[in-house]
């Protein structure tokens, strides 16, 4: 971890905060041995340019020292920033909650000022973008986001 911590602070400590747009949702496929239909529902986020240049400096160098779950996902260019809203068993119910948001426009703006380190889902640390620092779990579990 310490490596990873390191490449983490080293990309952050130059950059940041980044801030994104985002105004569609979308959808793909995660093909699994149970399914091949669409079962992840997103918000496209739509990067600023240097939140782009950072995430491809970090995957790069990350690449060299980890190895991802999804190689294919980190090796795209480009890389589609999003947030995943539905996943994992809406084969069934993914047109329903399909044609609910098509009838949504999201239009909202936002500023991305942390990056996290989880191992199985679970937060480790964070690099707050804004303080230019490390936190530990429990300090990244207990603190309050700024205002912007």
């Amino acid at each position: 971890i310490r490596t990873v911590t390191g490449i983490m602070t080293d990309c952050a400590s130059r950059d940041g905060p980044f801030y994104y747009r985002i105004d569609k949702f979308g959808s793909f496929d995660k093909r699994s041995r149970f399914s091949s239909k669409k079962n992840v529902i997103y918000m496209e986020i739509k990067a600023d340019a240097p939140m782009k240049r950072f995430r491809k400096e970090m995957s790069g160098r990350l690449l060299k020292v980890t190895t991802p779950k999804d190689v294919d996902i980190e090796r795209k260019d480009p890389f589609q920033f999003h947030a995943t809203l539905a996943l994992k068993d809406i084969d069934k119910k993914f047109e329903a909650i399909w044609k609910y948001l098509s009838g949504i426009r999201p239009n909202t703006a936002g500023v991305f000022d942390r990056v996290t380190l989880l191992r199985n889902r679970k937060i480790l640390c964070e690099y707050d973008l804004r303080e230019k620092r490390m936190m530990g779990r429990r300090e990244a579990l207990g603190r309050k986001c700024p205002p912007y």
